[in-house]
């Protein structure tokens, strides 16, 4: 193959050394922490103003209704300590290179612990038909 045909080699960066100091380290956590904390907040109203849905309920229907709630509400108030143990776990993790994937995997499960809980929640009540 003659010379000019080569394609140009281009040179890499080395590799970070695993105990570096990782330069964005913050940003997953500062994300995560911009999207789940209001979405903690919502989740929560809505699941306080879901008791409303049986205010119009017969009695048999009312009684049901309220035993669920009662025990959703607290499953759901209680689990909600997970994404917050997950947020201060993104950021107090130390900042290096060797702990960027395990930062960035509790961010992410900070986040998207919050629409299971409140998936959780909306199974466990026993909604009036």
């Amino acid at each position: 193959m003659p010379e000019a045909a080569r394609a140009p080699r281009i040179a890499s960066a080395p590799a970070p050394a695993p105990d570096a100091p990782a330069r964005y380290a913050w940003v997953a956590p500062l994300v995560s922490t911009l999207l789940t904390v209001p979405a903690a907040v919502l989740a929560l109203f809505f699941v306080g103003i879901s008791q409303m849905a049986c205010d119009g309920c017969g009695e048999p229907d009312q009684n049901r209704f309220d035993a669920s709630f009662e025990t959703a509400f607290a499953v759901f108030v209680y689990c909600l300590a997970a994404p917050a143990v997950l947020l201060v776990l993104s950021w107090l993790l130390p900042w290096q290179h060797r702990y960027a994937a395990r930062r960035l995997v509790f961010a992410l499960a900070a986040f998207f612990a919050v629409p299971f809980l409140y998936s959780l929640f909306l199974g466990l009540v026993d909604w009036p038909a």
